[in-house]
């Protein structure tokens, strides 16, 4: 397992983010918890119920790797989500990836190359990914590493992972992916 790839900020930004999303769910479960108790207010324990599912949403929504297995060579998925769609335009790849709102919500890099970070994805010399409507914040504007944290991509949306010069594809239409483990195309990932 390598944690090296997850510096324990990102971890602790995840956890930022749950406690800032779940400060509602806790004040509807605080409230019914009090008004139960201090006043004897037998209606307000059904407060508590939504609150809980509210929680547990939150928490399942902004989930994040701390390890990953080791990646094997080749390009790795930047998302969790679905293969929605794969087209190929000469010689570039592009694969229209779907994330789920459950989905765990971290991006990694996904060729061991010289990565830069944009506002809605990144680029190296042979692979670029751009988020198509989402919520995409970045934490690095470089990484070297595969499978490197590089930002969060809250909620649903859709993406798309361009490939130039791409060898066999290991994914097909409605394949499952995982960040930064699951191989998208063997092989040297050298420009």
């Amino acid at each position: 397992m390598r944690d090296d790839v997850t510096p324990i900020q990102y971890v602790i930004e995840a956890a930022k983010l749950k406690y800032k999303y779940a400060s509602i769910p806790i004040f509807l479960i605080g409230v019914s918890f009090i008004s139960q108790m201090a006043f004897k207010i037998d209606e307000m324990k059904y407060l508590a119920l939504p609150g809980i599912i509210l929680y547990l949403f939150v928490n399942l929504m902004l989930r994040v790797y701390r390890t990953l297995p080791e990646a094997e060579a080749g390009i790795v998925s930047p998302i969790n989500g679905r293969v929605e769609k794969v087209e190929k335009n000469g010689n570039t790849t592009e694969i229209y990836i779907k994330k789920g709102l459950l989905a765990k919500i971290d991006v990694r890099a996904s060729i061991a190359d010289s990565v830069n970070v944009t506002d809605n994805g990144f680029e190296s010399g042979k692979v670029s990914f751009r988020v198509i409507n989402g919520n995409f914040k970045k934490f690095e504007s470089r990484s070297e590493k595969r499978s490197a944290a590089l930002g969060f991509f809250f909620f649903s949306g859709r993406a798309c992972l361009e490939i130039r010069n791409c060898g066999d594809l290991e994914v097909k239409t409605g394949d499952r992916l995982v960040s930064g483990v699951s191989v998208i195309t063997k092989g040297k990932d050298e420009i």
